[in-house]
Formats: structure tokens, sequence, C-alpha cells
């Protein structure tokens, strides 16, 4: 069984809130680094939904040519 995602997430933040709590740095300098960190997120994140759009795109173009193929070899063969 693969490690469930709300296991993952909460492992996250724990791990985030002690990476920062054992920084060092004081909350000022803290917070454009966190700033910084979620932009790029933001960005792997529109990134991957652009990418995912376009995948499932092309999967339904795909089975709409699959259902056209069927239909007409259905058409076909009541000829």
């Amino acid at each position: 069984m693969e490690k469930p995602i709300s296991i993952m997430i909460d492992e996250t933040k724990t791990n985030l809130i002690s990476t920062i709590n054992n920084s060092g740095l004081p909350f000022w300098l803290l917070e454009p680094i966190v700033k910084n960190v979620y932009q790029e997120i933001k960005t792997l994140s529109d990134n991957q939904l652009r990418a995912d759009q376009q995948a499932y795109k092309e999967f339904l173009i795909e089975e709409e040519k699959k259902e056209y193929n069927k239909a007409t070899e259905i058409s076909e063969e009541t000829e």
C-alpha cells in the first residue's frame, strides 16, 4: 500500500514547520524566502495543470476517434 496522501501532507507540513523553527532565522528574513518558495511551487503547479489539461484533451480526442471508428465498423458490417 502506498502512503495515503493525507499522511504525506501532514508529514510535509510538520517537516516545513520544523525546518523553519530550527533555521534560527528571524521571521522577517523567513518571509521573503517562504514567498519565493511559494511562487516557485505556484509556477510548477500551474505548469502541471496545463500539462494535465493538454493530456486530457488529447485523451478525449483519441477516445472520440475510437468511438467514431467503432461506429464506422458497425455501419460497414450492417451494409
